[in-house]
Protein backbone atom coordinates (compact mmCIF):
# COMPACT_ATOMS: atom_id res chain seq x y z
CA UNK A 1 0.00 0.00 0.00
CA UNK A 2 2.85 2.38 0.76
CA UNK A 3 4.32 1.78 -2.69
CA UNK A 4 1.03 2.55 -4.43
CA UNK A 5 0.42 5.56 -2.18
CA UNK A 6 3.83 6.97 -3.09
CA UNK A 7 3.11 6.30 -6.76
CA UNK A 8 -0.18 8.22 -6.45
CA UNK A 9 1.66 11.22 -5.00
CA UNK A 10 4.10 11.25 -7.92
CA UNK A 11 1.38 11.43 -10.59
CA UNK A 12 -0.15 14.60 -12.09
CA UNK A 13 -3.10 15.17 -9.76
CA UNK A 14 -5.88 17.70 -10.23
CA UNK A 15 -7.42 18.88 -6.97
CA UNK A 16 -5.97 15.83 -5.22
CA UNK A 17 -7.50 13.40 -7.70
CA UNK A 18 -5.99 11.41 -10.56
CA UNK A 19 -7.86 12.16 -13.81
CA UNK A 20 -9.13 9.16 -15.75
CA UNK A 21 -6.76 9.72 -18.68
CA UNK A 22 -3.72 9.69 -16.42
CA UNK A 23 -4.99 6.61 -14.58
CA UNK A 24 -5.54 4.93 -17.94
CA UNK A 25 -1.88 5.46 -18.85
CA UNK A 26 -0.75 3.92 -15.57
CA UNK A 27 -3.17 1.01 -15.91
CA UNK A 28 -2.16 0.27 -19.51
CA UNK A 29 1.49 0.05 -18.48
CA UNK A 30 0.53 -3.03 -16.44
CA UNK A 31 0.17 -5.12 -19.59
CA UNK A 32 -3.28 -6.41 -18.59
CA UNK A 33 -5.98 -6.54 -21.24
CA UNK A 34 -8.45 -3.69 -21.65
CA UNK A 35 -11.47 -5.67 -20.42
CA UNK A 36 -9.73 -6.58 -17.18
CA UNK A 37 -8.61 -2.98 -16.66
CA UNK A 38 -12.15 -1.75 -17.31
CA UNK A 39 -13.42 -4.14 -14.61
CA UNK A 40 -10.77 -2.90 -12.19
CA UNK A 41 -11.70 0.72 -12.94
CA UNK A 42 -15.36 -0.08 -12.31
CA UNK A 43 -14.57 -1.63 -8.94
CA UNK A 44 -12.23 1.20 -7.92
CA UNK A 45 -14.08 4.38 -8.98
CA UNK A 46 -16.60 4.27 -6.12
CA UNK A 47 -18.18 7.66 -6.73
CA UNK A 48 -18.16 7.28 -10.53
CA UNK A 49 -16.53 10.69 -11.07
CA UNK A 50 -14.13 9.44 -13.73
CA UNK A 51 -11.13 10.16 -11.49
CA UNK A 52 -9.55 8.41 -8.55
CA UNK A 53 -8.69 9.59 -5.08
CA UNK A 54 -5.75 8.10 -3.20
CA UNK A 55 -7.70 5.19 -1.69
CA UNK A 56 -9.34 4.31 -4.99
CA UNK A 57 -5.99 4.38 -6.78
CA UNK A 58 -4.36 2.15 -4.18
CA UNK A 59 -7.23 -0.32 -4.51
CA UNK A 60 -6.97 -0.29 -8.32
CA UNK A 61 -3.23 -0.87 -8.21
CA UNK A 62 -3.66 -3.68 -5.69
CA UNK A 63 -6.19 -5.37 -7.99
CA UNK A 64 -3.84 -4.90 -10.94
CA UNK A 65 -0.96 -6.35 -8.94
CA UNK A 66 -3.05 -9.39 -7.94
CA UNK A 67 -4.29 -9.90 -11.51
CA UNK A 68 -0.72 -9.88 -12.78
CA UNK A 69 0.02 -12.64 -10.24
CA UNK A 70 -2.78 -14.71 -11.76
CA UNK A 71 -5.70 -13.92 -9.45
CA UNK A 72 -9.10 -13.31 -11.01
CA UNK A 73 -10.53 -9.81 -10.78
CA UNK A 74 -13.57 -10.07 -8.49
CA UNK A 75 -16.98 -9.18 -9.87
CA UNK A 76 -17.86 -7.61 -6.50
CA UNK A 77 -15.35 -6.31 -3.99
CA UNK A 78 -15.12 -8.31 -0.79
CA UNK A 79 -15.86 -6.05 2.19
CA UNK A 80 -12.26 -6.34 3.36
CA UNK A 81 -11.05 -4.54 0.21
CA UNK A 82 -13.47 -1.61 0.43
CA UNK A 83 -11.53 1.42 1.65
CA UNK A 84 -12.73 2.65 5.06
CA UNK A 85 -13.91 6.02 3.73
CA UNK A 86 -16.04 4.26 1.08
CA UNK A 87 -17.93 1.91 3.41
Amino acid sequence: MEKFGAMFGSLPLVDGMLPGGEARNVFLSSGLDADMLRDIWSLSDFDKKGKLDREEFILAMYLIHRAKKGDKVPTVLPPLLIPPSKR
